[in-house]
């Protein structure tokens, strides 16, 4: 399965108009985009008509089984993973959304409230809560899966007015799922480091792992998805990320594979089962959302076939499945969400498809936020999907793709775009692309937009283009002179004197890297920045290096200096790779970097160009993935992670969490406004887009 990695980017420079005055005094605000991945769905049990969809900042509501929908104003906080309707009550729901909350609705999702009181939290204030199960027969007792180290399965018996730890015998690891027996409530089933099942409403649990073993060992805890059959509920479908699909139908005491046509779909690999639903009615009918599309068996998993795996056109290639929903009235009604971006509705049991909901035309997983710096309102987002714009601070987007490639399953990855300074309707953007056929990264390149990203055009890299990959948002215009344009990609630095019309590689001094086998491929580059005051002054983080060379390089020259080399070592060793996150404008020598190495990033600082570093991580978490610096006062940074933005003003020696009100923790982008500095900018993982303002306590 295609997996996106968002890379850290650097902070753009711009003035905002009226997203300002919208920013929360000391809390963040949405600032919308009010769509994105299509992350929930949900049939209300009693009503097949009512249908909900949760998609980016946004809950929707049809009435009419999808053919309409509606937005739930003001709605729950942005942005909900999973969505469940009170079996009795349908005008209660509960909500987990991406940061881990537990929010409740006793309105039919119009407005909601949070319940998480006696869940752990962690220093990113996040809850960690990924899946809920609640009973059928006492629907105020519902389970909690928490996803941190040490989280395991917690309990209310009150609607979730309060919470009380429930893992006596579970391993120390998080719980990703759960599934409780409908007969017997008391009976519940959880996904950690394998499956535990305890048969006394949480009191206790055991392992129920025979047959499971050897994905266990090679994974850990794999099993994402727990589906338990309502006639038997003895029988259990388990399945996870690379995993094979596992069935029991004695209560976990044996599983065993089942369902090897699900290793292949329309040409490609299925390398996850993400989601499994049975029928009601007929127990025989198992449904498969996977990485190669929908199946389905008709004969309880022994062999399945593939039900329109594109749901569109079977021609056009996969796409994944990540959700499913059976009508529990009618059966044959199936709603299934497709790449996170279209929900489809099947009457006939998988025999056709028609879409039912698509996406509002948003940014999706946002990679890169930049900002026009003379029209006051207007931005760029890149996407996994594409470019958009808007030119009202938010409140709507649209795609200007036209020109850009895609993959055939209308993928095209933009790792960072950067902007003219001096002529803002000029756009450059690096991308890359996926094989529709295999699902990995092939290549990709630079476009170029010189009206306001209306149409691109493809530059003429030099016959580079197969060496772009999503590791690289090497992306840099010199703020003097914006005909010269660096990009780094997989084999170092290309530059360009003219806009792009020719290009020439300026690899001088990089090291040729050990991960390649032909010759004069030099490291990957992952970020370039140049100094603001001295253009020829460019830094560069580095992948693909050993772990005893350094993972950032710098030049003086602009990188034009063939002899005795041009690009020096900037410090940084004993790292896989590095990425620039801010240089001050302040003071130009100031940069601060991330470093990661065994999956955990480190944030540096240098106040000597690099000539040496210091570790800045007190009272940070290890995932930082973007930075700004005021620019009236250096002391004051702020850090974008994946648990919520951090601010220091020390300098970065010590930071402080600052999360009110940013119900998505996953922060990918960090902005300043230079007109009010205050005033911050935080893009998350989902396309939405939040600011605040940073005032003095009255």
């Amino acid at each position: 399965m295609t997996r996106f990695v968002l890379l850290p980017v650097m902070a753009a420079w711009a003035m905002l108009g009226a997203g300002a005055l919208r920013a929360g005094a000391n809390v963040w605000t949405s600032l919308g985009p009010q769509g994105g991945t299509v992350t929930a769905i949900a049939i209300d049990p009693q009503n097949s008509g009512a249908v909900y969809a949760a998609s980016g900042a946004r809950l929707f509501k049809s009435g009419n089984s999808g053919a309409s929908w509606s937005a739930l104003d003001p709605g729950p906080p942005c942005c909900i993973a999973t969505l469940m309707i009170d079996p009795q009550t349908q005008s209660t729901l509960y909500a987990v959304t991406l940061d881990g909350n537990v929010f409740k609705s006793t309105d039919g999702g119009t407005n909601w409230s949070p319940v998480n009181s006696g869940l752990p939290v962690d220093a990113g204030g996040r809850y960690g809560i990924t899946s809920l199960a609640i009973d059928p027969q006492n629907p105020t007792t519902i389970y909690a899966g928490n996803a941190l180290r040490g989280g395991g399965v917690f309990k209310t018996t009150d609607g979730g007015e309060s919470w009380n730890a429930a893992n006596s015998g579970l391993p120390d690891g998080g719980v990703i799922a759960l599934a409780i027996n409908p007969q017997d409530p008391d009976t519940i089933y959880a996904s950690t480091r394998g499956v535990f099942k305890s048969t006394d409403g949480g009191a206790s649990w055991s392992a129920v792992n025979s047959g499971l073993e050897s994905d266990i060992g090679n994974l850990g805890h794999p099993f994402s998805a727990l589906a338990i059959d309502p006639q038997n509920p003895d029988t259990i479908y388990a399945a996870g990320f690379d995993t094979a699909l596992y069935k029991t139908t004695d209560g976990g005491a044996r599983w065993t594979v089942v369902g090897y046509e699900l290793l292949f779909g329309y040409g490609r690999q299925a390398d996850s089962v993400i989601a499994v639903a049975i029928d009601p009615r007929d127990s025989t009918k198992v449904y498969a959302g996977t990485s190669a599309g929908a199946f389905k068996s008709t004969d309880a998993g022994i062999s399945w076939s593939a039900v329109k795996s594109r749901l569109i056109t079977d021609t056009s290639g996969p796409l994944v499945i990540s959700a499913l929903a059976i009508d529990p009235r009618n059966p044959d009604t199936v709603y299934a969400i497709e790449s996170d971006t279209r929900v489809f509705k099947t009457a006939d049991a998988g025999a056709s498809w028609t879409a039912v909901y698509s996406e509002p035309t948003t940014p999706r997983g946002l990679t890169v936020l930049r900002i026009d710096p003379q029209t006051s309102g207007t931005m760029y987002a890149g996407t996994p999907v594409g470019v958009f714009k808007t030119t009202n601070d938010g409140a709507n987007w649209s795609a200007v793709n036209a020109g850009l490639p895609n993959d055939g399953n209308g993928h095209v990855y933009i790792c960072t775009l950067a902007i003219d300074p001096q002529t803002p309707s000029t756009l450059y953007a690096l991308y890359a692309v996926t094989s529709a056929d295999v699902g990995f990264w092939v290549g990709g390149g630079v476009f170029k937009s010189t009206d306001g990203g209306v149409n691109w055009t493809r530059l003429n890299t030099g016959g580079q283009e197969s060496n772009f990959y999503d590791l690289t948002r090497g992306l840099a215009i010199d703020p003097q002179n914006p005909s010269i344009v660096y990009v780094g990609n997989g084999y170092g630095v290309i530059k360009t004197t003219d806009g792009g019309a020719s290009w020439r590689w300026v690899n001088s001094g990089f090291p040729v890297s050990p991960n390649f086998v032909l010759p004069n491929q030099n490291v990957a580059v992952t970020t370039l920045a140049i100094d603001p005051r001295n253009p020829g002054t460019v830094y560069a983080g580095v992948f693909g290096y050993s772990l005893t060379g350094s993972a950032l390089f710098k030049t003086t020259n602009g990188g034009e200096a063939a002899f005795p080399r041009s690009w020096t070592s900037a410090g940084l060793t004993g790292f896989r790779y590095a990425e620039i996150l801010a240089i001050d404008r302040q003071n130009p020598s100031t940069i601060y970097a991330r470093a990661v190495i065994a999956e955990s990033g480190l944030l540096f600082k240098s106040t000597n160009g690099g000539a040496s570093w210091t570790a800045v991580n007190s009272g940070l978490p290890n995932n930082v993935t973007a930075l700004a610096i005021d620019p009236r006062n250096s002391s004051t940074v702020y850090a974008g992670t994946g648990s919520g933005v951090f601010r220091s003003t020390d300098g970065g020696t010590n930071w402080v969490a600052a999360n009110s009100g940013l119900t998505n923790l996953n922060v990918q982008v960090l902005l300043i406004d230079p007109r009010n500095p205050d005033t911050v900018y935080a893009g998350t993982h989902n396309g939405s887009v939040f600011a605040m303002t940073f005032a003095p306590e009255p």
